[in-house]
């Protein structure tokens, strides 16, 4: 074999190789878990293995009530946000900013598919926002989506027992957002996160 086809033979392996990781990762990136029913513009660092690391990892949990959302460009002009404003019923971890009510930043507008539902009830995992200003007292949902269970349909009412009880089932809202979290969780299973 001359040395122009040696070369020529090395090019082409080189290329076949490169070809071969290109295709390995554009097929890994289209099969990365993405939330059908959450609109999502943003990615995510850290994927969660278990609810203690979740639990330790936020700065908030609380059980609330949605009470109200307004969308909001305070950011960008390109970026649009719901704030929505949460009766907090019980902390299970951290001091919120306010005893009564809490501000959760959520990318995305109200017009569109969002996690938290005005007159829903929801154990919420919450990081602080990190901004400036007013916005400093708002929280994110922990790993974007991750940290919020809705409540079941039917199990709560205000005065219903199994609310202090903790035997209501919380169903997470975004089974596919890559986390290996519980679908169901209870109150129950807060507490034993408490130290």
């Amino acid at each position: 074999m001359s040395e122009q086809d040696t070369r020529t033979a090395k090019i082409i392996v080189t290329l076949i190789a490169a070809f071969a990781m290109l295709m390995g990762v554009l097929y890994a990136v289209r099969h990365l878990p993405v939330a059908s029913n959450v609109h999502q513009s943003f990615t995510r660092a850290h994927v969660y293995s278990s609810l203690s690391e979740m639990f330790d990892d936020s700065d908030l949990v609380i059980q609330g009530t949605v009470l109200s959302q307004h969308s909001t460009f305070d950011i960008d002009e390109t970026t649009p946000f719901t704030i929505a404003e949460v009766s907090v019923t019980k902390v299970h971890k951290g001091t919120p900013s306010s005893a009564e009510r809490i501000a959760v930043r959520q990318t995305g507008s109200s017009e569109g598919s969002l996690p938290l539902h005005i007159g829903d009830h929801y154990v919420l995992f919450l990081t602080e926002s990190g901004l400036s200003g007013d916005k400093a007292k708002q929280y994110y949902i922990t790993g974007a989506t991750a940290g919020a269970y809705q409540l079941r349909q039917g199990q709560w009412r205000q005065n219903d027992e199994s609310h202090s009880t903790g035997s209501a089932d919380y169903h997470r809202i975004d089974m596919d957002s890559g986390d290996d979290l519980p679908s169901d969780i209870s109150v129950r299973d807060l507490e034993q996160f408490k130290k």
